[in-house]
């Protein structure tokens, strides 16, 4: 087991792996479309699974995310009952889990936590779970699905309310 840190960041270890598989799978998700590009770019094969709970993550980050990984973006569309996982997981049997979202908060650990474990049970545990949610919803779309764009659509009109709401709040 190691635990990451701000300075053995998260970024850093995802970003040293290459030629591998890597899944992540987020409650929310903004800014970090050039990250996963940098990803793939390592020729790895990259999977992103996000979660729509109060509305933040950002429409842009899933626009971004679908055209760099066209079929490798599912976005959980059921708001409050989406994931809340996040985890990564990285072939054949690394386990990162901790508090860090898919952002440059949650990248750079510099207020969450995450630990990597090395086991091949745990890892297959997990990708069959992962496979079960893909299958539990029809709210968790591909963008390639039929309802995707108009999903999206909805969901942006939801974060622009979240957003100003939050705004209007901060501006008291």
């Amino acid at each position: 087991m190691k635990i990451l840190s701000c300075e053995a960041s998260l970024r850093n270890f995802l970003l040293k792996q290459k030629h591998t598989t890597i899944q992540i799978f987020s409650a929310f998700a903004y800014s970090t479309a050039d990250f996963v590009r940098g990803l793939k770019a390592r020729n790895n094969s990259v999977e992103v699974i996000v979660g729509t709970i109060n509305a933040f993550t950002d429409p842009q980050f899933i626009d971004d995310v679908a055209s760099i990984l066209p079929k490798g973006l599912w976005v959980d569309f059921r708001g409050h009952k989406s994931i809340h996982w996040k985890l990564y997981l990285v072939a054949p049997m690394t386990v990162v889990i901790g508090s860090a979202n898919l952002t440059d908060t949650g990248l750079n650990l510099t207020r969450d936590t995450c630990v990597v474990l090395r086991n091949q049970s745990l890892y297959d545990d997990y990708r069959k779970k992962v496979e079960a949610l893909k299958g539990c919803s029809s709210d968790i779309l591909r963008p390639n699905s039929k309802k995707f764009r108009a999903a999206l659509k909805q969901y942006t009109e939801l974060h622009e309310r979240t957003q100003a709401a939050k705004q209007r709040a901060e501006a008291k």
